[in-house]
């Protein structure tokens, strides 16, 4: 069960004038604030994320940026990122 105070914290809800619900929104969305996807290392790991919803079609640029990245170091500008 959702208490309504979960559900509060989890969707943005915002109303007009009248009372009425004119947009729900959770902002899940795994996109960058930029649109760029990346792939971020982090020690030992790499993390691939921000396809959005084109995530089908990018998927095979994702892994061969990702297996470039494993085999020969090589980083791609604006894609591969250090945190």
């Amino acid at each position: 069960m959702l208490s309504a105070n979960s559900l509060k914290q989890m969707v943005r809800l915002r109303f007009d004038e009248t009372g009425q619900i004119i947009e729900i929104s959770a902002g899940v969305r795994p996109a960058f604030p930029d649109n760029v996807p990346r792939a971020i290392v982090r020690g030992r790991y790499i993390h691939v994320n921000g396809a959005y919803r084109h995530g089908y079609l990018m998927a095979p640029a994702l892994a061969r940026i990702t297996a470039d990245l494993l085999e020969h170091d090589r980083r791609h500008n604006g894609i591969v990122v250090d945190a």
